[in-house]
């Protein structure tokens, strides 16, 4: 059995905005994206091939449910039904918009510029938003990785082949008498 590249969708879809995110960027690498679009012109495989990852990503116990389906567009739009008839049953209705408000006041308040910017860029689709933080935020461990190794102030490490400052070449006297070789002569030199 092979390893999962996320977590499965949860049987109660409390995961499904980030299995979707994470579903949407994994398809695109694949290059399969086109088969869980509208009018989608894509070959047979190429649709198996994504209803087979997509349903690799499924709770055991929503599998079953959708045994049947071969069309991936089909299977994603059932799986979005079933979660939002799910959230509309606990009397919650969440439409695009409002994920984006929430997650907008999820910032810190000592982050209150980066939550502007991220607005005035007009994102429209919330999983679009979560990527540009998951990439925001691997950067920023990047660079501070870096800084850990070496913080600013600290002096630089010393080059591998670097000269000897205090001896220069010209000091530096070639080996007389006791090497092998060619170079073993008592002559000019």
């Amino acid at each position: 059995m092979e390893k999962l590249q996320f977590p499965a969708l949860d049987i109660t879809g409390t995961n499904y905005i980030s299995w979707v995110t994470n579903v949407e960027l994994h398809v695109e690498s694949l290059g399969l994206s086109e088969t869980v679009k509208e009018n989608n012109t894509s070959t047979s495989q190429d649709k198996t091939k994504s209803v087979i990852f997509l349903t690799r990503h499924l709770d055991e116990s929503i599998i079953y449910d959708y045994a049947n389906m071969r069309d991936p567009k089909e299977l994603s739009k059932s799986l979005k039904d079933r979660i939002v008839a799910k959230l509309r049953y606990c009397g919650e209705t969440i439409t695009e918009s409002q994920m984006l408000k929430n997650t907008y006041t999820t910032f810190h308040k000592s982050h209150i510029t980066l939550q502007q910017q991220y607005r005035l860029r007009g994102y429209t689709k919330f999983s679009d938003l979560i990527v540009a933080l998951l990439i925001a935020e691997k950067n920023n461990e990047l660079l501070i990785k870096n800084h850990m190794t070496r913080p600013t102030g600290s002096k630089a490490f010393p080059e591998a082949n670097a000269l000897n400052a205090k001896k220069p070449a010209k000091e530096n006297k070639a080996f007389r008498g006791r090497g092998r070789g060619r170079q073993n002569y008592h002559g000019r030199g």
